[in-house]
């Protein structure tokens, strides 16, 4: 095989010989919106140009996470990198075809890491009109707990039902809660800000941080573990999910498309794929502590080797849009204008998909498109008879603090809504030191061996509390859904 670092130079030697690729011809790819062309593969790199939409790309090359293109536009004015999430791309273009490079375009300095990300301008940015407290409103999303304090942990005061409209007081320092009431002052208290459709204007910044003291009420029996507390301080376990009673008429449904019982799939980016999720189950390197009879549901899904199989739904630099997306399919593997949604159900007939997209996609996406690709994945699952397993994503409460509670929202609305499995893994990993998470705010912790241990190491570790609560819902649809027993 040649060196890749050869090739790369004997395709840009090629090209300045013969001048631009393309130049005249049909482009890879075009902007959906206005977009920044960067001198290398990342948000903190400069800006060469801001491309109008419409622009048509030819590329070259892509970098190592697939998130970036290397290119130029068709007529050859400018060259540089573009993100892959704003990019319509021409059928029959692949970008798994293109060489990996990590050329940086006229070679200037990064900017400094914590420069914004490359993202489609929010629309509701903080402003001079901006709503003042005491006269922000927003409308639950569907029926919602309204609680003493800023906590699942707190009393409920009494159930919301959707479409309420409340008046937005204040929030908690993470901002996952809000302290509101109603127009009529009749009801005053704590509701979850991931199940509220913000008025307009209103953003996390534009709602002021207050104290978190409970409504009415005293501190609730069994004062939870601070967030990131000591591991001595925690103690997790897991019990039994609530499988909604659709999730058996999904599963009927996939059994008569002939889909197999032993077999799941995977959705995500690098914390599913870069971190190796699961794949202890099968290399025997796991102790299940107490929760030995989670054994059956490994020697079930070990019979297609679920745990440790390669997804085409599952990659470094993956968002919610790549996996309903042609251009991302491997063409050794998949049909002509086959997503790798489409294509992995083909192949492996699975009947179950544990989905955990959310910290990529905040950096690409905008809400509303984050929401329409997670609804059209569930969507497309279930009518593939394959039962949607979503994930709330583990996180810094610093990292994208403006998004987070709705990004959270929309997987929380969507399980709600479709009536399938979540694992409300964001909540509980709260409870670990430092969140769960490593230093860049969302890839999880670890055991610096890899092995997974249930013996106490969920209370310490982002990864191993992830697959203890996936292997439990795992086992809770072999026992009740699948008539494992």
């Amino acid at each position: 095989m040649p060196n890749k670092a050869v090739v790369l130079l004997v395709m840009v030697i090629f090209a300045a010989l013969v001048g631009p690729v393309n130049a005249q011809g049909d482009p890879d790819a075009e902007t959906l919106y206005q977009l920044n062309m960067r001198t290398g593969p990342g948000a903190n790199y400069d800006v060469v140009t801001v491309l109008p939409t419409g622009t048509g790309l030819v590329f070259e090359a892509r970098s190592a996470d697939t998130g970036w293109l290397l290119g130029r536009t068709v007529d050859g004015a400018y060259r540089g990198w573009v993100s892959v999430s704003y990019l319509q791309y021409a059928t029959g273009f692949a970008v798994v075809r293109l060489p990996v490079s990590s050329e940086i375009v006229g070679a200037p300095a990064p900017a400094p890491a914590d420069q914004p990300p490359d993202t489609v301008p929010a629309q509701n940015s903080p402003s001079a009109n901006a709503p003042s407290p005491g006269t922000m409103q927003a409308t639950t999303e569907l029926a919602l707990n309204l609680r003493t304090g800023p906590g699942q942990d707190h009393d409920a005061i009494t159930l919301l039902p959707a479409n309420t409209l409340v008046v937005i007081e204040g929030r908690n320092a993470i901002g996952n809660w809000f302290l509101v009431h109603t127009p009529d002052n009749g009801l005053r208290g704590w509701v979850a800000s991931g199940y509220l459709a913000l008025g307009p204007g209103i953003t996390l910044d534009t709602v002021p941080v207050i104290g978190e003291t409970p409504v009415n009420a005293p501190v609730p029996v069994g004062e939870p573990a601070p967030a990131g507390a000591p591991v001595e301080n925690v103690n997790i376990t897991v019990g039994p999910s609530n499988i909604p009673g659709r999730v058996h008429q999904i599963y009927q449904h996939g059994q008569t498309l002939g889909n197999r019982p032993d077999t799941f799939i995977k959705f995500g980016d690098s914390v599913t794929v870069g971190q190796w999720f699961l794949t202890s189950f099968a290399d025997d390197r796991y102790d299940l502590g107490g929760y030995g009879h989670f054994q059956a549901t490994i020697d079930l899904f070990n019979q297609s080797r679920s745990f440790n199989l390669p997804c085409l739904t599952a990659d470094s630099g993956f968002t919610s849009a790549a996996v309903l997306d042609s251009t991302w399919t491997n063409p050794e593997q998949c049909e002509s204008g086959e997503s790798p949604l489409a294509c992995e159900v083909r192949l492996k007939k699975p009947s179950i998909a544990i989905i955990y997209f959310g910290p990529n996609d905040m950096h690409h996406l905008t809400v509303g498109q984050y929401q329409a690709n997670m609804n059209a994945i569930v969507t497309q699952l279930i009518d593939l008879g394959v039962i949607p397993v979503l994930t709330t994503f583990a996180i810094a409460p610093d990292h994208e603090p403006d998004l987070t509670p709705q990004f959270l929202g929309v997987i929380r609305s969507l399980a709600a809504q479709h009536q399938v499995p979540l694992i409300a893994f964001h909540d509980a990993s709260q409870q670990l030191p430092d969140y769960g998470v490593l230093s860049d705010g969302y890839h999880l912790t670890f055991r610096n061996d890899w092995f997974i241990s249930f013996s106490g190491d969920q209370n310490q570790y982002g990864k191993t509390l992830r697959e203890l609560m996936t292997l439990q819902v795992l086992d809770d649809l072999r026992r009740t859904v699948m008539g494992g027993g």
